[in-house]
């Protein structure tokens, strides 16, 4: 359907349409081969024995016979005994069924043109909609976009890498393949792919790995690698040096290889599925996500450990170890998040977290990547003076060159350990990029595809893990910034992308002196810009529930884990909305007219034609007086949720109508029922016996094809012996089933 429709590659769709029954003919065929061939073998090779085990002392003829029976199951072993017949009778079924589909394909490859090719191709291809339409103007801004996003984007993703336990290079590996990748696929043409340090914090806590090592000459006798984490809390000798575990770095492109190919492969309905996560989900999450990144990056500003996973934690160790502090760390961490701070609050119109009439020069101004030159200048600091020398770490060699390919190693055993955390970051990753692309589209009137979108961080990701590098996904901030430069296509991502490969191979060199405490206040201020505190504050006053939610997402976020808080509140929204849609409402216009609305009603009125809707009144009105009727009409679809629920309505208004009045006949109006199930349809037959019970005569207008399939069994039959059956209200009307005597009725 989805291929008729022109949303996926014609001929690879149909190719795979083809292939598919093809394939299961095959697995099935081989099967019934391997079943039918080994069943002989073994049937034959046990008569064989056993005639030879069973055979007496015999003469020399009766041994050239056993040489013979021997032979015999010699030529059945390559195919020459019995059976050969039914196996040739199953492979020539194969050949056959081959050649139908062969000549189907063929028939359907003659029904492609050139302009469904062609469309295609520029829905999946998005340059070839733009690159015919770009001006030298596009190219400019384009240049410039992408200069100023390059040089913010090189020191986010070393701060990034860090925050994901990761060495500096694979952060910029990170900042470089999916941007290209992006260019060529992606259709927003504002938004910024690359590390951010909500998946860079989800991926520190989730992989079951430790991230650095003691070197080997200085581990302890003693220790051993762990699995699962935490594998680092083996304490290392005093001094020692530490090395990047290459299993960590494997595991982070397995999870990119991963959530790259889950993108693909659920990119038609990946967009429907996110509908499911709601907004609230998404800003506690955020919330909490911003505290624990910045409150895990507080130990390289203050100069000693700082615990990182859970905020409380991190705040007892924050306060008890203020003693320790290192002057310089801090000094420089506080001057350059502040600096920053102050910058990010004057793109916003704000001086601080006051409204103020920024100039517009100095909204622009600020647009600059400042946190670039704070890294050079401060870089240039820790250079001359040696600082490192006086206790301020730096972030070390960085090895230059572009990133090799190579598949990442242990991929099947690493999945089930992954396959958590890959999920988490495939929700968040969507969800935000989305967020993002809608933005800017919306604001420059332009159209995305969110199905493209899919495919396009998806292939982005699928390079990332055989690049080295980790998830990457659309980021607000470097996305904001390619559009106060007015970026006006994706090709500001290809030149962010060469900024960072010139970064690679260029300046790799003078990255040694860079101080880590400028790169973690880089990381703080992009965190705490995460926390929006007026989102919780809008919705208790507006809507407690989802305040409830929010507030639930934020701690299990915060104090217990941070794919925790996602998965819980997913669960409870889910189970809310399940909840909510499965519950009939139910609409008492009088005493005995009951309406019944079920999941996927319309209206009465919409569900009812002219002829019916009179017929209806016309019962209804014959059946006023001392022959009390009650009337039901079911709309939409009743599901085994909602079984129970029709049943106990009906029920409870029989029991309230028996105390006023005798209720001789009950009408029950399915036609406008759109679907039933089994449980659906025990609990109406429950509902008939009931009646039965109470000496009430029942009539189903429209029943269900399942009902109608279900009367001819002789126990359904027993049940509803006295139940009649109508087309509609109308046939109800003129067969007078209202007006005769129940106990002619029942004779």
């Amino acid at each position: 359907h989805k291929w008729r429709h022109g949303c996926t590659f014609r001929s690879c769709a149909l190719i795979l349409h083809l292939l598919d029954p093809f394939v299961k003919k095959l697995l099935l065929l081989s099967w019934d081969i391997s079943i039918d061939c080994s069943t002989m073998a073994e049937r034959t090779s046990t008569e064989v024995k056993v005639a030879v085990t069973m055979a007496p002392e015999s003469s020399s003829s009766d041994a050239d016979e056993k040489d013979q029976t021997f032979n015999d199951e010699s030529m059945f072993k390559t195919g020459n005994a019995h059976g050969s017949s039914s196996c040739n009778d199953v492979f020539r079924e194969f050949l056959e069924s081959f050649a139908i589909l062969w000549s189907l394909f063929l028939a359907e490859c003659k029904k492609f043109t050139w302009i469904e090719t062609k469309e295609f191709l520029k829905r999946r291809l998005p340059p070839l909609v733009w690159i015919p339409l770009y001006t030298f103007e596009k190219f400019r801004l384009d240049v410039t976009a992408g200069l100023v996003v390059g040089c913010m984007l090189v020191p986010q993703a070393m701060a990034y890498a860090a925050v994901a336990g990761l060495p500096a290079q694979t952060g910029l590996y990170t900042a470089f393949t999916p941007l290209i990748l992006y260019c060529c696929l992606g259709t927003s043409r504002q938004m910024g792919v690359g590390p951010v340090a909500l998946i860079s914090s989800l991926l520190a806590q989730s992989i079951p790995a430790c991230p650095r090592l003691c070197t080997p000459t200085l581990r302890p006798a003693n220790f051993t690698l762990v699995d699962p984490y935490p594998a680092c809390a083996a304490k290392c000798a005093a001094g020692a040096a530490l090395d990047w575990n290459p299993e960590y770095q494997n595991m982070a492109s397995t999870v990119a290889l991963m959530v790259g190919v889950i993108m693909i492969l659920l990119a038609p309905v990946l967009g429907w599925f996110m509908n499911f996560v709601p907004s609230p989900v998404i800003m506690g999450f955020t919330t909490g996500g911003g505290l624990i990144i910045a409150m895990g990056q507080l130990k390289d500003v203050m100069g000693y450990p700082i615990r990182k996973d859970r905020l409380h934690e991190g705040i007892h160790d924050f306060f008890a170890g203020l003693g320790q502090t290192h002057g310089t760390t801090c000094a420089m961490g506080v001057s350059a998040a502040v600096f920053l701070f102050v910058v990010r609050k004057l793109t916003q119109g704000r001086i601080l977290w006051w409204k103020a009439a920024v100039p517009p020069w100095v909204k622009q101004a600020a647009l600059l990547p400042w946190a670039f030159g704070l890294v050079v200048m401060y870089t240039g600091i820790s250079a001359n003076l040696n600082l490192s020398s006086r206790g301020v770490a730096t972030v070390g060699a960085v090895p230059p060159g572009l990133p090799g390919m190579s598949v990442p190693r242990n991929v099947g055993d690493n999945i089930p350990k992954l396959i958590s955390v890959t999920i988490t970051i495939v929700i968040i990753g969507y969800l935000e990029s989305i967020a993002v692309e809608t933005k800017f589209a919306n604001m420059f009137k332009y159209q995305i595809d969110p199905t493209q979108e899919s495919y396009a961080q998806g292939l982005a990701n699928v390079f990332a893990g055989l690049t080295m590098a980790y998830p990457a996904v659309g980021s607000f901030s470097r996305s904001s910034t390619n559009a106060a430069y007015g970026a006006k296509t994706p090709m500001c991502n290809f030149v962010a992308a060469m900024v960072v490969m010139i970064c690679l191979l260029v300046l790799t060199p003078y990255l040694y002196h860079m101080p880590k405490v400028i790169l973690a206040s880089i990381v703080i201020v992009a965190a705490l810009s995460l926390v929006e505190w007026d989102e919780f504050a809008y919705l208790f006053r507006t809507n407690k529930f989802e305040f409830l939610i929010i507030l639930l997402t934020f701690l299990l976020t915060a104090f217990v884990a941070l794919e925790m808080g996602i998965y819980v509140s997913v669960g409870v929204c889910g189970f809310v909305v399940l909840f909510q849609a499965t519950q009939p409402k139910v609409t008492v216009v009088a005493h005995n007219r009951i309406f019944i609305y079920l999941p996927g009603s319309t209206s009465l009125a919409q569900s009812m034609n002219e002829t019916d809707a009179k017929a209806v009144t016309e019962v209804l009105d014959s059946a006023e007086g001392d022959d009390a009727l009650l009337f039901c009409h079911m709309e939409g679809g009743l599901i085994y949720a909602a079984a129970g629920q029709v049943r106990s309505i009906l029920t409870h208004r029989l029991d309230v109508l028996a105390n006023t009045r005798r209720i001789r006949n009950f009408v029950l109006d399915l036609k406008a029922m759109s679907f039933s199930d089994s449980t659906a349809l025990k609990a109406l037959i429950a509902i008939l016996e009931d009646l039965d019970g109470r000496s009430i005569r029942a009539c189903i207008v429209g029943p269900p094809k399942g009902l109608l399939i279900l009367m001819p069994h002789a126990r359904v039959h027993k049940k509803l012996r006295k139940v009649e059956l109508f087309d509609d209200m109308d046939e109800l009307r003129r067969s007078g089933w209202l007006t005769r005597d129940n106990s002619a009725a029942a004779a």
